[in-house]
């Protein structure tokens, strides 16, 4: 009788994008600077060099901040939005 046996390893697949750390926006924001973006009154939206950076920050902010447990965004946006415009302000 002969037996083949094939193995396969966990850790070589990942599942899904990990984890947002933010360590972009840590790295230009040390010892108190600011990422300086531009958003444009036609399209609104952050353009530049620093928007992928805002963009994803912001969107780490929100996930953090808010269930979307909670109902539709514009109730979400009533009662979340001037904190989490603070916590991405500081």
């Amino acid at each position: 009788m002969f037996f083949t046996y094939i193995t396969a390893s966990c850790s070589s697949t990942r599942k899904g994008r990990g984890q947002y750390r933010s360590m972009t926006v840590d790295l230009k924001t040390k010892y108190g600077a600011k990422i300086t973006i531009e958003i444009p009154e036609d399209i609104e939206k952050a353009v530049g060099d620093g928007a992928r950076d805002i963009a994803n920050y912001c969107g780490f902010i929100v996930r953090t901040t808010v269930s979307f447990r909670e109902g539709d965004w514009s109730t979400i946006f009533t009662r979340h939005g001037e904190e989490m415009w603070l916590k991405v302000k500081v």
